[in-house]
């Protein structure tokens, strides 16, 4: 049987592994002013904010294990820097 602290490390890096790819679909989009770009960009930020959320409520237990907070701030630079 899986234990929760396992399910929620693999829940966790899921979650960071959509992200990431969202990031590097929206950064190498051909058309990153577009409506497609655009929409993916909004979804990225529900998609941090669930994060955030799943982070405040499983803290203990990812800070146990090593997980840091993933840092936000960076995709919100890359897609600063995109003008989405």
């Amino acid at each position: 049987m899986i234990s929760l602290e396992h399910r929620i490390l693999s829940e966790y890096r899921l979650k960071i592994a959509k992200i990431e790819t969202l990031v590097k679909s929206i950064t190498s989009h051909r058309e990153p002013k577009g409506l497609e770009a655009k929409g993916a960009s909004d979804f990225l930020d529900v998609l941090i904010s669930e994060t955030d959320r799943f982070y405040e409520n499983n803290s203990a237990v990812l800070s146990n294990n090593g997980k840091n907070h993933m840092p936000v701030h960076d995709f919100q630079k890359t897609k600063n820097g995109l003008k989405i």
